[in-house]
C-alpha cells in the first residue's frame, strides 16, 4: 500500500527532503571524588522524533492551521 493512501496525514507530505528521525538517549552519570564516573541508561529505548515537511494550500492549509 503506497503511503499516499494511508489516512494519517491531513495534507500530503513533501517527500523531497525525506523523513528525518532523531533519537534521544537519557543517561545518568555518577561521579566520584577520584575523578571516576559511571554512566547508565535511564530509558530502555531511545525517544524517537520524526520530522517531515508539508506543503499545503487553500483548504489544506486551513486544516493544518486548526
Amino acid at each position: 500500500m503506497p503511503l499516499e493512501n494511508i489516512g494519517v496525514w491531513s495534507a500530503p507530505p513533501d517527500w523531497a527532503d525525506g523523513l528525518l528521525e532523531a533519537l534521544e538517549w537519557q543517561t545518568s552519570v555518577l561521579k566520584s571524588t577520584l575523578a571516576y564516573e559511571q554512566r547508565f541508561g535511564t530509558r530502555l529505548s531511545p525517544r524517537q522524533n520524526f520530522t517531515v515537511n508539508f506543503t499545503a494550500h487553500d483548504e489544506q492549509r486551513m486544516m493544518l492551521d486548526l
